[in-house]
């Protein structure tokens, strides 16, 4: 899950656990903030680094 901060993305993983019942080991938070290009490119890298960008 997504958020802009840590404590965005750690909310939305909870409610996305609790709402659907996913496990909790399927489903991560991760942060970026959309408007800055550094970060939208470090959150990529980090959920597939395999991937050249």
């Amino acid at each position: 899950m997504h958020g802009r901060t840590a404590e965005d993305a750690q909310a939305a993983t909870d409610k996305l656990i609790a709402a659907a019942g996913i496990d909790a080991g399927q489903v991560y938070g991760v942060t970026a903030y959309f408007t800055c290009l550094e970060e939208v490119e470090a959150l990529a890298r980090r959920s597939w680094p395999s991937t050249p960008i």
